[in-house]
């Protein structure tokens, strides 16, 4: 327990101490029955303030990473050289614990449909996800009206596979737009691995997290997978919103 924690354990037992010899007079019986009724509720308060005000301290620790884009050039060829020539530097937040690993480079593996993807770890070194990216025509997407956008404008590569794929037609949940971009929360669904008897019991309660990002600035998104199990909903959520692009 912190020094701040243990000053409010202090401040709160001096408050319940100092009402309950308050409410002890000198004499009489009664009196003094009545104030040991009084001791167990004020005690309680004081518990449940103490219990609040460490809540209050409980904040979300995260920690910045800038990935310069593209990362490595894995899976680079003659069809994508025009996307590793674009270059981009993205900024994250991640959670304590979890890290980039920029020598960790998931080829063949990673998002299907996004390059250079890297991977994400946690505190045991266990990959608990990636991220990768890829370009959208910019062009057209600025002359689209709110009404006439879908997300397939944009995420097509990574959200028409069959057996792999960002959920985008089913779930865009924006959680961050603004002039410079727009971010969502999506699922990824991956049945490649899993007996096509198996895939009647694979729901969305087992796809992983999916973070689409695209800039409105730059011809660019990235994609982010990351694993159920090893992460929450609030930090995927905060992930997300940490997310923001420049140029390199």
């Amino acid at each position: 327990m912190n020094s701040k924690s243990e000053k409010l354990l202090t401040s709160f037992g001096d408050i319940a101490d100092k009402y309950i010899i308050e409410a002890m007079p000198s004499h009489s019986g009664k009196a003094s029955k009545r104030a040991k009724l009084l001791r167990k509720p004020v005690v309680l308060i004081a518990a449940i303030l103490v219990f609040l005000s460490l809540c209050a301290f409980a904040v979300y620790v995260a920690f910045n990473y800038l990935i310069a884009f593209p990362a490595n050039e894995a899976g680079k060829a003659d069809y994508n050289l025009h996307i590793f020539d674009t270059k981009f530097v993205l900024s994250v937040d991640l959670p304590e614990g979890t890290t980039i690993d920029l020598d960790n480079v998931l080829y063949p593996d990673g998002i299907s449909g996004a390059f250079s993807n890297v991977a994400i770890k946690n505190s045991a070194g266990i990959v608990v996800g990636c991220v990768g990216y890829n370009i959208y025509d910019m062009a057209q997407i600025s002359e689209i009206s709110e009404a006439e956008f879908n997300p397939l404008m944009i995420y097509n590569q990574i959200g028409l596979g069959a057996h792999y794929r960002f959920t985008v037609r089913e779930k865009y949940e924006i959680v961050n737009d603004t002039d410079e971009l727009s971010t969502a929360l999506t699922d990824v669904y991956n049945d490649m691995d899993i007996k096509l008897e198996e895939r009647i019991d694979y729901t969305e309660q087992d796809y992983n997290y999916g973070i689409v990002s695209y800039s409105k600035t730059l011809p660019v998104y990235v994609a982010f997978e990351l694993d159920r199990n090893a992460l929450s909903p609030e930090q995927i959520e905060a992930i997300a919103k940490s997310i923001s692009f420049a140029e390199n």
